[in-house]
């Protein structure tokens, strides 16, 4: 197997789980088990390191996959940012 895969595989992986934990996205989720935020993002964090790392240990990628990683590693990030902002807004931090 191709392990220069595992970088976008976390990259979609850390994706799926920020949506799933925002309150403004997943309105099935109870807000009280997603109001800690460091609970939430030192995971979050990890995984994106990870898959940071494991992008960088990699020379070759083509072109598609470096845009496809980048653009959703920054989505990641905005929704991070947007996690923050919807947990904040609701006065749930903790």
């Amino acid at each position: 197997m191709d392990f220069r895969i595992a970088p976008l595989i976390m990259a979609f992986f850390n994706l799926i789980f920020i949506c799933a934990v925002n309150p403004e996205i997943n309105d099935g989720l109870a807000l009280s088990s997603v109001s800690n935020i460091y609970k939430i993002l030192i995971p979050f964090g990890l995984i994106l390191l990870m898959s940071v790392g494991a992008f960088a240990r990699h020379s070759y990628y083509s072109r598609s996959f470096r845009f496809t990683f980048i653009t959703v590693q920054i989505m990641n990030l905005l929704l991070a940012v947007y996690f923050v902002y919807a947990i904040k807004s609701q006065h749930l931090m903790s």
